[in-house]
């Protein structure tokens, strides 16, 4: 192709996007649009070719077109909701009751402390590093301690029936040892089974449950599991708690010689040691 041929086409071809243009504008006039297929008509196919590769043919076909943005992706994944938001402040029933008796210990090493360390017997406050001069007179009543273990629970709370100060050392603990061989393997019974004893020693009550249970049992001598039930949720417990408590207590009372278990029910037994010391804590 000649430099003039290359001149003529470049020509032709600068009108043509020109007219497309106006023709997307819808400026082109019918004269100027005539002008442009007479121009066309006088190429022949080489020169076709030649002008779209010196101009590009697909730059006519996309004259005056917007371009289309594709929309962006959403982001994945699903807003968490309202209940995986709050899984983890659900707090089960056996949290729950470790928490209670964690409290009871608690307090009861308290007391101890308090008393220990308190005010002293003519009112006055006892400062710490100080000894207070001994008085004359008849020896003040010392605080039991809580056990920490089993092992240092006196033998003569576990006679479960029979007068333990006219029993030997001997017969005391072989009865200790007979209680405890029976230690429930449940976890939750096993634990309230040793805070009965723990408490014997130390002259305070149980479980605030173990009491609950037991005051419905000795209100009438029995016991089913629908009135325990009915007496936890009468203190102010839900149902799945007042449920799961009750079937502990229907382990453990016959265990500590408390009651006999006939299927869902309870009868108290009249000659238990334990259930002598419970009942004077219902009315403390």
């Amino acid at each position: 192709m000649s430099s003039d041929e290359s001149n003529e086409l470049d020509h032709i071809a600068k009108e043509i996007i020109m007219t497309a243009t106006q023709t997307n504008n819808g400026n082109m006039s019918s004269a100027q649009e005539a002008e442009v297929n007479a121009a066309l008509a006088e190429l022949d196919l080489e020169s076709i070719e030649a002008l779209e590769t010196v101009t590009g043919i697909d730059e006519l076909e996309m004259a005056g077109e917007g371009v289309v943005q594709e929309p962006e992706d959403e982001p994945e994944g699903e807003p968490e909701t309202a209940e995986a938001a709050n899984a983890d402040a659900i707090v089960s029933e056996d949290e729950l009751d470790e928490l209670e008796m964690e409290v009871d210990k608690a307090e009861a090493y308290a007391s101890q402390e308090s008393a220990a360390v308190g005010a002293s017997a003519d009112g006055s406050i006892k400062k710490e590093g100080t000894t207070t001069p001994k008085k004359s007179g008849a020896p003040r009543a010392s605080t039991p301690r809580t056990p920490r273990d089993m092992a240092s629970v006196p033998a003569e709370h576990f006679v479960l029936t029979g007068d333990a100060t006219a029993m030997s050392d001997e017969d005391k603990s072989a009865s200790k040892a007979a209680v405890m061989a029976a230690t429930p393997g449940q976890k939750k019974v096993a634990e309230k089974f040793e805070n009965v004893f723990q408490s014997m020693a130390a002259g305070r009550a149980p479980s605030k449950y173990t009491m609950t249970a037991f005051a419905a049992l000795d209100a009438s001598g029995t016991a089913t599991s629908a009135e325990i039930i009915a007496a936890f949720k009468t203190s102010g417990v839900g149902e799945g708690t007042a449920r799961s408590q009750c079937g502990q207590m229907m382990a453990l009372f016959p265990v500590l010689g408390v009651a006999e278990r006939d299927g869902k029910s309870l009868k108290l037994k009249a000659d238990s040691n334990i259930a002598a010391y419970l009942r004077k804590h219902i009315a403390a």
